[in-house]
């Protein structure tokens, strides 16, 4: 504003003036989209660091427990007390998508369940959060059989086990942990939904940011609403990639 003044002062017609300012507003704008642009990237590069780091944790994990991934909870409501990393809740079946990391954050990550590693950067800028659950989301296929997602085998409650490793058929098309929370943040309206990515880490060990058109719909369902007083957290395929179809024998991205 001041080198405008000093050009008035000098003689410039208001037409001038004007087109000055017009140039500083355009440029001012075009700094504020790049900086944000920055920004964002900066954190997706966190979110991605971070879920090869789940991703390759949850996959040492069958290598000690005899070839099965992460299972904590028992069937039903509120009905499991978990404890580790300094912390304690009460949780149902299904919220293991939200709490493993109350599980593992002793055998594997240095019994620090407030880790940052576990929060994404939107997730803990918002403030007064609550760190029983992470950001970041294990698929609720990994705590049920295989035959469990799919209309023609579903039975119920009796079909939720562990899964193993050697029954995962895509693993560089399956997702291990998902970060859900930076995806539903940024996502409000059709043209966002087909703009955003959702970042992935997968059973490969690799992690990376998947287009909408490269995922697959998951069962329908979710966890299955009929059989709510034993656990299920989700009535329809939502948050994305946490109920593929066919369970860990399925793939989530083409």
């Amino acid at each position: 504003m001041r080198g405008i003044v000093n050009h008035l002062r000098r003689g410039m017609t208001l037409i001038e003036t004007l087109v000055v300012i017009a140039v500083v507003s355009v440029l001012m704008g075009v700094l504020i989209v790049g900086l944000r642009q920055v920004r964002e990237r900066g954190r997706d590069a966190v979110v991605s660091s971070d879920l090869r780091t789940h991703a390759q944790v949850m996959n040492s994990y069958p290598v000690d427990h005899r070839g099965a991934y992460p299972h904590f909870t028992e069937r039903g409501l509120f009905s499991y007390e978990l404890t580790g990393g300094g912390m304690s809740t009460v949780v149902s079946y299904f919220d293991a998508h939200r709490t493993w990391h109350i599980a593992l954050a002793d055998g594997y990550y240095d019994s620090n369940a407030m880790s940052d590693v576990f929060f994404p950067p939107e997730y803990r800028v918002e403030g007064g959060y609550w760190p029983m659950f992470t950001g970041y989301s294990y698929p609720c296929v990994f705590i049920t059989g295989h035959e469990y997602w799919n209309v023609t085998t579903r039975i119920g409650p009796e079909q939720w086990r562990e899964t193993r490793a050697a029954e995962v058929s895509y693993p560089a098309a399956k997702a291990l942990v998902v970060d859900t929370w930076t995806y539903a943040g940024r996502v409000s309206d059709v043209g966002d939904l087909l703009r955003e990515k959702l970042s992935v880490g997968f059973c490969d060990g690799s992690a990376r940011r998947v287009d909408v058109r490269e995922r697959y719909n998951g069962y329908e369902r979710g966890d299955g609403y009929i059989f709510r007083d034993d656990g299920t957290v989700h009535f329809i395929d939502s948050p994305p990639m946490l109920h593929t179809i066919d369970g860990v024998r399925g793939r989530d991205v083409q």
